[in-house]
């Protein structure tokens, strides 16, 4: 496993949800899409910013 590529697990469907939304609707979301995380984004800045990773992800700590 150590010798495959990103690109051999990546989803080619990008899944993000927003930072208003609420913590159920992104559990929801990542049942239905069989996802382990969900990147949050802050889309107020016009470049959809990564605010954090749900769940235990939080950027602003690095």
């Amino acid at each position: 496993m150590i010798d495959k590529r990103v690109k051999e697990f990546m989803n080619q469907e990008i899944v993000v949800i927003s930072y208003k939304r609420k913590v159920k609707e992104a559990k929801e979301i990542m049942r239905l899409k069989n996802l382990t995380g969900i990147p949050v984004i802050d889309e107020n800045t016009g470049q959809n910013h990564l605010k954090s990773f749900y769940p235990n992800f939080n950027l602003a700590f690095f």
